[in-house]
């Protein structure tokens, strides 16, 4: 795949090698320059180009570079009616501590003044939800890029991996279920990882988010042991929140198995209604946990020195468990499938059924009917006002012969439809 020069240039210039990141558990380990990406062992084949970015570009050296200015992008223009939290953890502040922007920009210069680099200094920044005020301070103090901004104003930002010229930024869905429902709905997570920083940004609740928090509270005495460590954390946990909703579904396709083995006819728009609500949840499922899968194998693949090695192995767990989750919500989805059809199958044996019970009961109404047609067509003929045989005779002779001819008719015709067992 072949790019123009000036392309190459700017592609080089964004991805120019950086100081290796801290470990996943230790924020003091630095891995060395000569140290080689671990092996990535994939099950598919997968081009090197992700998302229009050649991955073999990155951690390359350019020969030349071009000063290229950036796009403005005006992101004062979101109207908020809110404030915005900013809880941090870290060393400059006491764990779990609301702060305000202003704070943060003299964190920020008290640290230049000593010496030391912002980037350096543990730190995880919870935002939510986000304000013009805040973006404009974290975009100044941490040198972010003004598309980081406008993701955290766009609602419906996919899930992607973004790598930046000094930091990585994830965006990523939550589901769960709505309190007291069985409606699921999604809440998107911006990450923004810059060394030993962590900025975690939300315009709702999130529950993995909350949890890391109070296990860095009660475990970790408010302290953490590096930004990364929070990354795997709270990506480890919205997995195993997908884990516990496919579960759900595994017990509630259960329920609908057992349910259809004692169904009455009357509940089948129900159960059909069930099924419906099974399959949009499971593929629903399946569509939000597929880009997770995508990012994370674009950052396994990167040779980008902002990913440790060290990251990579616990990202790489993830992954495994992404895998696993797409495998077993495939399989739901087939079950699901299989249910619908089997139940659709035995709706039509038995409206089969009733079809043919009905054929057999009109038949028997022919049957019957045959057996009386002499004597209608008997009752029809005498009762015409016209002269008949035996009209004049006083004698009951004619009766009983014409009685006793449709009784031979009906004997022979009930012996008749015996044998071919109309009856």
């Amino acid at each position: 795949m072949s790019q123009n020069p000036p392309r190459r240039r700017v592609l080089n210039k964004i991805t120019s090698p950086q100081p290796q990141s801290p470990s996943l558990f230790s924020a003091s380990e630095q891995e060395t320059e000569n140290e080689k990406d671990i092996d990535f062992v994939e099950t598919e084949q997968e081009e090197d180009v992700d998302d229009g970015i050649l991955q073999s570009d990155w951690g390359n050296e350019p020969k030349e570079q071009e000063d290229v200015q950036e796009i403005p992008l005006d992101h004062d223009v979101h109207g908020q009616m809110y404030n915005s939290t900013m809880i941090a953890f870290g060393q400059q502040f006491l764990s779990g501590k609301v702060i305000t922007t202003k704070e943060l920009v003299d964190m920020k210069e008290r640290i230049l003044s000593s010496g030391q680099r912002l980037e350096k200094i543990p730190l995880w920044l919870d935002v939510s939800p986000p304000t013009d005020e805040c973006a404009n301070s974290l975009e100044e103090v941490f040198g972010l890029h003004p598309l980081t901004i406008d993701d955290w104003f766009t609602p419906d930002t996919r899930e992607k991996a973004a790598f930046f010229e000094n930091y990585f930024e994830i965006s990523v869905v939550e589901m769960r279920y709505m309190e007291n429902t069985n409606i699921l709905n999604t809440y998107l997570l911006n990450i923004v990882i810059k060394k030993n920083v962590i900025i975690t940004v939300h315009s709702e609740p999130i529950a993995a988010v909350n949890d890391v928090r109070i296990k860095i509270k009660d475990k970790y005495k408010g302290t953490f042991p590096s930004a990364h460590w929070v990354l795997y954390a709270i990506l480890e946990l919205i997995i195993s929140n997908f884990n516990l909703l496919n579960e759900r579904l595994y017990s509630d396709v259960y329920n609908i198995e057992q349910l259809s083995l004692v169904l009455l006819r009357d509940d089948q728009d129900e159960f059909l209604g069930r099924i419906g609500d099974l399959k949009k949840r499971a593929s629903l499922l399946q569509f939000l946990v597929s880009p997770k899968k995508s990012f994370l194998r674009f950052i396994l693949k990167s040779k980008s020195n902002m990913v440790s090695k060290n990251l990579k192995i616990y990202l790489r767990d993830i992954l495994d468990d992404t895998v696993r989750l797409l495998e077993k919500l495939s399989s739901l989805t087939h079950s699901i499938e299989n249910h619908q059809e089997t139940y659709l199958a035995k709706i039509s044996l038995s409206v089969n059924r009733y079809s043919e019970e009905e054929n057999l009961l009109m038949k028997k109404f022919g049957a019957i009917a045959t057996l009386f047609l002499p004597m209608s067509f008997i009752a029809a003929l005498f009762g015409m006002n016209v002269t008949v045989p035996g009209q004049d005779n006083p004698s009951l002779v004619w009766f009983f012969v014409i009685l006793s001819l449709c009784l031979v008719w009906m004997i022979v015709g009930v012996i008749f439809f015996k044998i071919y067992k109309w009856f």
